[in-house]
């Protein structure tokens, strides 16, 4: 829903950065269109969400406009709403991300094993930082072990995006390759922050494998 963009219910319950999902895989495969049925509410609404999906990486919004009970469809609003909704998807060079972003973990294993409390922190970090006017994309399990490389200072995603910090959130569990990947990061010059809950180090296969807690000093 559009209310729901960067919108905190007070106790962190719901991703109200939803948007950021989409875009974040899109720049992370080199992809230079994030594409969305999402542009078509009218009036000052549309303006707050257009300005809010752009603002998070939407750049092709799909519109559907349709004429309300006892009102006539008009093809000059539907024009004018059109233009208003994809002009902004231009404005970003060559539909591509900028450099020098940061990423925000997502801490997907440790949510699978019913961590809430990983999703929570998630969700209330990537606030935090859009609030500080501070852009990120996600980043998680298969951005470390196979996507992104590590260049220039940092992780490289497949757009030439270099990832130079990386917040990490409250997570019980978390992979050993994340952890050896995460290791040679930091040597390269990158930074990793580590917030909330101690971690797990858990096998790259399976949980059963889980070992004590990793020794995280060296990447904060």
């Amino acid at each position: 829903m559009p209310y729901a963009v960067h919108t905190p219910d007070g106790v962190w319950d719901v991703d109200n950065n939803f948007p950021k999902l989409a875009s974040s895989a899109a720049h992370l495969f080199g992809k230079p269109k994030v594409w969305t049925e999402s542009g078509g509410r009218i009036g000052y609404r549309r303006q707050v969400h257009v300005g809010l999906s752009t603002g998070e990486g939407i750049n092709a919004m799909q519109i559907r406009d349709r004429a309300r009970p006892r009102r006539r469809w008009s093809p000059a609003a539907t024009g004018a709403h059109a233009g208003v909704v994809h002009r902004p998807g231009w404005l970003p060079d060559g539909h591509r991300p900028s450099g020098g972003a940061g990423g925000l973990y997502y801490p997907s294993n440790s949510m699978w094993m019913g961590d809430e409390e990983a999703d929570r922190s998630m969700t209330k970090l990537g606030w935090q930082l859009l609030e500080h006017q501070v852009d990120w994309d996600y980043f998680d399990e298969q951005s470390l072990s196979s996507v992104a490389t590590i260049a220039d200072g940092g992780f490289k995603d497949l757009s030439g995006q270099v990832f130079r910090a990386i917040v990490v959130p409250s997570t019980a569990v978390i992979s050993r390759t994340a952890i050896e990947r995460f290791q040679a990061f930091v040597k390269a010059g990158g930074k990793g922050d580590f917030r909330g809950q101690d971690s797990h180090a858990g096998g790259d296969k399976a949980f059963k494998d889980a070992t004590d807690k990793p020794d995280l000093s060296s990447p904060r």
